[in-house]
């Protein structure tokens, strides 16, 4: 059901020259890199339609309750919000939960509005992604009628131009009483035409006609006897506006951003206090959306629950991610702010503006963002992720083949880290080397035994060390056994003696030697005197 915008970021054009250059080879099919190619943004917010958790304002039908927002109204639908306003006004008391409870003015007594025909229209107002396609004609009418009443020209065109697709046999009789009674000239045009088409048919059909009645049953008798001299002219929808669902977001966050219109959160950055609606960063995140308390329960600081410190540095980008969540803008991302909305949409689990903000990044190497860039695709989080593996690589080679160019400071390399600047030695290494041996990098990768799955993005420095010794010949490694034995011994202290036996142990000893000799002797007596 998402609506895709079809903004997308555009920068100067050196940087995009210099992009093109960085990035040929990331434009092969499929890549989700691909220049040519760049992602749009979906509408989600929609997903927070049926969730209570955000509205404010609840439309009471007679079997339903319908859950909205009052800022969409406010940004989408003057009719209806002017019911807020007028609640509001008269101090009408909320619920025990803060929700403003309102009922839908119905046009027609015989033919009301319903839970199911209203939600319909908030879903316009929500996304402008109503599959027209599966309303049957009888609903679609009846969304038209409902169009009228809440001023929704683009609504109420689209709704006629279904009633046209599907008018039948088997619902000719019933639009065309409904749209008779309702005054929607237009559908009942459509009818009248359709009749005139199958008369044998329309008027054969002695039970549709009976539930229409006379009356209306012999002007469309005119009308078709009227078609046989002259064909009668079918009504005409009024030409289909363009959707303004993008524009009336954008006008409402730019009203947020300068304080026309008050949020129900608000953010401590940088000195200054940014509101915004929480429905609009929750349908972009899960773990926000869990996290968010009630918009009924007044305004929430949520400044330690965005973790925007740690995350970002400026206040520009604070506000490009407040315009993507609320009308897909990706202008304000360039490609500094790119590199840090990335970590942000990563943290909070933003997958497709992180998306975007990878795209940015892949197509914009240039000397004035590579160090940006080499900070985001070589930390700590992302330098396993091998979906990255051609940025890094791009990234390395740039910095290599400009380095003339670049504006490197001290300050500028440590921020970046250690591992940064050993990817750009390591990389730089094997490029001299395979210059000075004629042979390409990819051929020097492989004589280092970094091949194409190991090359410097998933280099550990502890592996590397392992992979050193395990290279060594196995002389080397027989010398090296035997040097650590010799050390060994050099290091063993010497046996020591067996210590003395005790006292008492040698008396005993004696003493049985002694009873022994004489039992020896006493035995040679008694040989000499047999």
């Amino acid at each position: 059901m998402a609506r895709r915008f079809s903004a997308f970021f555009l920068g100067t054009s050196e940087e995009n020259e210099q992009a093109a250059a960085s990035s040929g080879k990331m434009a092969d099919a499929g890549n989700p890199y691909d220049p040519e190619h760049p992602p749009e943004p979906k509408w989600v917010v929609h997903t927070q339609l049926q969730d209570p958790k955000f509205g404010d304002v609840v439309f009471q039908f007679d079997n339903k309750a319908v859950h909205a927002h009052s800022m969409i109204l406010q940004a989408r639908c003057k009719s209806l919000y002017q019911l807020v306003e007028k609640s509001q006004s008269g101090k009408k008391k909320k619920s025990r939960r803060g929700v403003l409870t309102l009922h839908v003015p119905q046009p027609h007594e015989q033919y009301k509005i319903t839970a199911e025909t209203f939600e319909r229209v908030l879903v316009f107002l929500y996304a402008d992604n109503l599959d027209f396609a599966t309303i049957p004609g009888r609903a679609a009418l009846e969304l038209s009628i409902a169009a009228k009443q809440f001023e929704l020209g683009r609504l109420q065109s689209l709704s006629q131009a279904r009633v046209k697709e599907a008018v039948d046999l088997s619902n000719v009789h019933e639009l065309l009483k409904v749209s008779h009674d309702t005054k929607e000239e237009t559908c009942r045009q459509y009818c009248v035409s359709f009749a005139s088409k199958n008369r044998k048919e329309f008027i054969g059909n002695s039970k549709a006609v009976a539930d229409i009645g006379v009356e209306l049953f012999q002007d469309v008798m005119a009308s078709l006897m009227l078609s046989e001299e002259e064909e009668e002219e079918e009504g005409v929808a009024e030409d289909i506006q363009d959707s303004t669902l993008q524009e009336d977001f954008k006008k409402l966050c730019t009203d947020v951003e300068m304080g026309a219109i008050s949020g129900d959160a608000s953010v401590n950055f940088k000195g200054t206090s940014f509101s915004f609606h929480k429905a609009f960063l929750a349908g972009h995140s899960k773990s926000l959306a869990a996290s968010f308390q009630p918009s009924s329960s007044g305004d929430e600081s949520v400044t330690e629950m965005l973790k925007v410190k740690n995350l970002l540095t400026t206040s520009d980008s604070l506000r490009a991610v407040f315009r993507y969540c609320y009308y897909g803008d990706m202008q304000s991302l360039n490609v500094h702010v790119a590199c840090e909305v990335q970590e942000f949409a990563k943290t909070h689990g933003m997958r497709e503006l992180q998306q975007i903000c990878e795209f940015i990044i892949a197509t914009n190497i240039n000397t004035d963002s590579i160090m940006s860039i080499m900070k985001v695709v070589f930390n700590a989080g992302n330098i396993k992720r091998p979906d990255l593996a051609d940025i890094r690589l791009n990234c390395l080679s740039f910095f290599r083949e400009h380095i003339g160019e670049l504006n490197l400071s001290m300050p500028i390399l440590l921020a970046n880290g250690p591992l940064v600047m050993a990817e750009i030695i390591l990389a730089w290494q094997i490029s001299e080397q395979a210059k000075i041996k004629g042979v390409s990098e990819e051929e020097m990768y492989k004589e280092k035994k970094l091949g194409q799955t190991r090359r410097a993005s998933e280099i550990q420095i502890e592996e590397e060390k392992d992979e050193t010794e395990e290279a060594l010949p196995s002389e080397g490694k027989k010398s090296e056994a035997k040097a650590e034995e010799s050390e060994k011994e050099d290091t063993e202290e010497p046996p020591k003696a067996a210590a003395p036996p005790k006292k008492e142990e040698s008396k005993k000893d004696a003493k049985a030697d002694a009873k022994a000799d004489a039992k020896a002797e006493k035995k040679e007596e008694k040989k000499d005197e047999a």
